[in-house]
């Protein structure tokens, strides 16, 4: 897997984390404290989330950064 499938993957996971519990990207912006379109350019997979930047978002989505992780790299 190479970096631009990596960060795409790691976006899906996001996004579909956020959406099933925040409900949207505007409001997880909100929560998280990231400029919206900087979170949704993460999500899109155009550029990578900092680990910080993972762990506001699982925090407010009630999962683990490692939870986001494509699961090759998590294991």
């Amino acid at each position: 897997m190479d970096n631009a499938e990596y960060d795409e993957a790691i976006g899906k996971t996001v996004r579909s984390a956020i959406l099933a519990t925040v409900g949207s990207v505007n409001g997880a912006a909100r929560e998280s404290g990231i400029a919206y379109t900087t979170l949704d350019r993460k999500l899109r997979g155009l550029s990578s989330f900092k680990a910080s930047e993972l762990r506001r978002l699982a925090k407010i989505t009630g999962r683990s950064a490692a939870d986001f992780l494509p699961r090759e790299v998590a294991a």
